[in-house]
């Protein structure tokens, strides 16, 4: 009964997720349901989907002429009108106000990519945390890889590195950017290492290596697939990693 009460709170909660209307408390909770709950997942899979395809098909439709035309009419009138005396110097320091709530803007804001950033680290904390590092386990590459097949739409290089000291440890299903995502887990001594997968229509991209609250992080796209790898491992370590996979592939 408990299972049932979880999956109608968290049906409650899934279109307002699809929607980016949840804070990234909610929005990790509804995500760990899911990934523990296959009906919700795919009901969340399904919502996602529905979301994407409403807006991937929205119709712009052109201003009337007749419009366009009367408010290019009132603009030539509001510009020939004389500004009153006090706007001489209201101008000045109405425009630095703006320019400085835009620097602060531009460099408060944070980018896609420490937003990608952010998200992958927590993603990596969030699985350390519930001990939920991998659904199927095994150093088998051939026994991770099948277990992908009907869980995602896609199929992710899986290789292990046991000869080169980055064993394969298993697999799970995991989400980025609301995406299907496919984590590869690996160990290095005592660091575990999440290495996640998604599709991507975007082309080639070189490795990038960042740190985030602690992390060390390296992206690269290759092949149509995005890759995130994440660990508190060292950075050059890390690296050798991502280059291994990269070869592999």
């Amino acid at each position: 009964m408990k299972q049932s009460a979880d999956c109608m709170a968290c049906l409650k909660k899934m279109q307002l997720y699809a929607d980016n209307e949840l804070s990234p408390s909610e929005a990790s909770a509804v995500l760990a349901h899911a990934r523990d709950c296959a009906d919700c997942r795919r009901t969340l899979a399904a919502l996602e989907k529905n979301a994407k395809d409403m807006q991937n098909g929205l119709t712009y439709y052109p201003a009337p002429a007749d419009l366009v035309t009367r408010v290019r009419a009132i603009g030539g009138r509001a510009a020939r009108r004389r500004p009153p005396a006090w706007m001489a110097w209201a101008l000045p320091l109405s425009s630095a106000a703006t320019l400085a709530v835009a620097l602060l803007l531009y460099f408060s804001v944070p980018t896609p990519a420490d937003m990608l950033a952010d998200e992958i680290v927590s993603i990596h904390v969030r699985a350390l945390q519930e001990k939920h590092i991998t659904d199927v386990t095994s150093t088998d590459q051939h026994t991770v890889k099948p277990w992908f097949a009907g869980r995602i739409d896609f199929s992710p290089p899986v290789h292990d590195f046991a000869k080169q000291g980055y064993p394969l440890v298993g697999g799970r299903l995991d989400y980025v950017t609301h995406q299907a995502a496919a984590a590869l887990v690996y160990h290095r001594n005592k660091h575990v290492i999440n290495v996640l997968v998604t599709p991507t229509a975007e082309g080639d991209m070189p490795m990038t290596a960042l740190s985030r609250r602690g992390y060390n992080l390296v992206f690269w796209r290759k092949d149509h697939l995005a890759f995130e790898a994440v660990s508190d491992l060292n950075a050059s370590e890390l690296m050798d990693l991502c280059k291994l996979i990269a070869d592999a592939q």
